[in-house]
């Protein structure tokens, strides 16, 4: 069995998200990945059994390292400052990493997408769902439906990470706070 060279699987996985960002989930072919990549389409194929399973395999690992880097909640916490905190930890993941994010939402519209990795999704939603309830059982978030509060949570996030990365302003604590304080009016218990 010949060793994974972890130099090559990154390149692979680089070069599907550029292209996955000019192209779409469906104008991507293993040759040209492979073309970007700088290697042969046999390389490719050497690591992964084809274009589904490369890019389930992408989406698994960006995933995880997306929701590790971001979601650290501690139950006898205050909501508030738990949400301060992953809010920035969010923010400055899809900032940092907003070609990935990309992929990311291109591959969850895919059909090519396996049943493990919605379920990886899912489990992150459901994860900032029962944080939501304990929110609402503590008497810090509005007695509102946990979609309804998840759904301001995410695309304000998506909105506000979209304009940032656009507008290319200096990165700071001072704007990441301010982002945080209209989310947090909306879904607070008054």
């Amino acid at each position: 069995m010949r060793v994974k060279d972890e130099d090559k699987i990154a390149r692979i996985f680089d070069a599907t998200i550029a292209l996955s960002n000019e192209v779409g989930i469906e104008g991507l072919t293993i040759a040209k990945i492979a073309n970007l990549a700088g290697l042969a389409s046999g390389t490719v194929y050497i690591y992964f059994k084809g274009k589904e399973e490369l890019l389930n395999k992408l989406y698994e690992t960006l995933k995880q390292q997306g929701t590790s880097a971001a979601v650290e909640i501690l139950p006898d916490q205050p909501i508030r400052p738990q949400l301060a905190a992953i809010w920035s930890a969010v923010f400055r993941y899809r900032v940092e990493n907003h070609r990935e994010i990309r992929f990311l939402e291109l591959f969850t519209a895919s059909s090519l997408m396996a049943e493990k990795n919605r379920a990886l999704s899912k489990n992150f939603k459901l994860l900032i769902e029962e944080f939501l309830t304990r929110g609402k059982v503590l008497g810090e978030i509005a007695e509102v439906p946990n979609l309804i509060l998840y759904s301001v949570l995410t695309g304000s996030m998506k909105e506000l990470t979209q304009a940032y990365v656009v507008a290319s302003p200096p990165l700071g604590e001072d704007f990441i706070a301010a982002s945080f304080e209209p989310v947090w009016r909306a879904i607070e218990r008054k």
